[in-house]
C-alpha cells in the first residue's frame, strides 16, 4: 500500500510538471518549464532535448561532450579553469569579481541581484549538491534562461 501511494504521488508530480525525486525542474519567471536537471546528471531543455550533463565530480559538459567547466566546492570554473562564479549555503551566487549576481531562496526561487524573482528550481534549494547543480545551470549551461 505504501508503494502504491508513493507511485501515485510521483505520477501526480510528473503530470503536473513537478520534480521527481532528485530532479531539479527549472522554471522561468512566468512558471513555464524551461529545463530539468535529472538525478543522474542529464540536463534537458524545455522540449526534452539533452543539452548538457553534470557529472558526479562536478564536470559540466555540453550535449556533444565538450567540457564547459566545473561546479564544485562552492566555485564554478570555465573549461580553462578560470573562476567565473562562487556560491555558498546562503544561496548567493557571485560572479568572478565577487558581485552578487543571483540568489536561490530555500524554496528554490531564483532572484536577480535586485531581489526580483526571475524563476525557480522545483525540487531545489540551498543544499550543497543542489547549489552546485543550480550554479552550473545558471552560469555554464544556460546563463540567459533566467534573467
Amino acid at each position: 500500500m505504501r508503494r502504491l501511494k508513493a507511485l501515485l504521488v510521483l505520477v501526480a508530480l510528473l503530470a503536473a510538471g513537478g520534480a521527481a525525486a532528485g530532479e531539479l525542474v527549472v522554471r522561468d519567471g512566468g512558471g513555464s518549464r524551461v529545463g530539468v536537471i535529472e538525478s543522474g546528471g542529464t540536463v534537458r531543455d524545455g522540449s526534452g532535448r539533452m543539452v548538457a550533463r553534470i557529472d558526479g565530480n562536478g564536470d559540466v559538459r555540453d550535449g556533444s561532450g565538450s567540457l564547459l567547466g566545473r561546479s564544485q566546492g562552492g566555485e564554478v570554473r570555465d573549461a580553462g579553469g578560470s573562476l567565473v562564479a562562487r556560491y555558498g549555503g546562503d544561496g548567493v551566487i557571485r560572479d568572478g569579481s565577487g558581485r552578487r549576481w543571483r540568489v536561490v531562496d530555500p524554496d528554490g526561487t531564483v532572484r536577480d541581484a535586485s531581489g526580483r524573482a526571475i524563476g525557480r528550481f522545483d525540487g531545489g534549494g540551498r543544499d550543497p549538491a543542489d547549489m552546485a547543480r543550480e550554479a552550473a545551470w545558471l552560469v555554464l549551461v544556460n546563463p540567459h534562461t533566467l534573467s
